[in-house]
């Protein structure tokens, strides 16, 4: 496992534009993947652009696509001041925390797809001894 969080900046940038969830998928936290698998040839970054420093993968102010250091997009240079426009403005959090539930469905099933698969290739592809006991109760 890698001990600084890496990332696809061609990743964060697609599905940023086409208003995709954004998240770190477990396959770039694996120190021996050094290519995005959906990029051909675009090597995952491990040090901010902007404030060329290291982050650990998950810290106090993680946020998928964004520095935990300066809290600046990591996708291309030229979306990082529509990302921060965007999602630093105090409306849009507002917005994001009291629009109904039933509005955010399909990004929340999108998400949660996303999120299954993931752990659905880790458990494929981790020993049963890593798993907590079954209780037989």
């Amino acid at each position: 496992m890698r001990l600084h969080q890496a990332w696809c900046p061609v990743c964060y940038d697609h599905w940023f534009v086409n208003n995709r969830v954004i998240y770190n998928p477990l396959l770039w936290l694996v120190n021996t993947i050094e290519e995005c698998p959906e990029h051909d040839h675009q090597p995952l970054i491990e040090e901010c652009p902007h404030c060329h420093e290291k982050f650990p993968p998950l810290s106090r102010y993680s946020r998928p696509g964004y520095c935990s250091i300066c809290h600046l997009w990591l996708g291309s240079q030229k979306l990082n001041q529509l990302a921060n426009e965007q999602t630093h403005s105090v409306d849009f959090w507002r917005q994001l925390l009291i629009t109904p539930m039933h509005s955010h469905q399909s990004n929340k099933l999108v998400w949660q797809c996303m999120w299954f698969d993931d752990v659905d290739d880790l458990a494929a592809n981790t020993p049963s001894d890593f798993l907590p006991p079954i209780n037989e109760n």
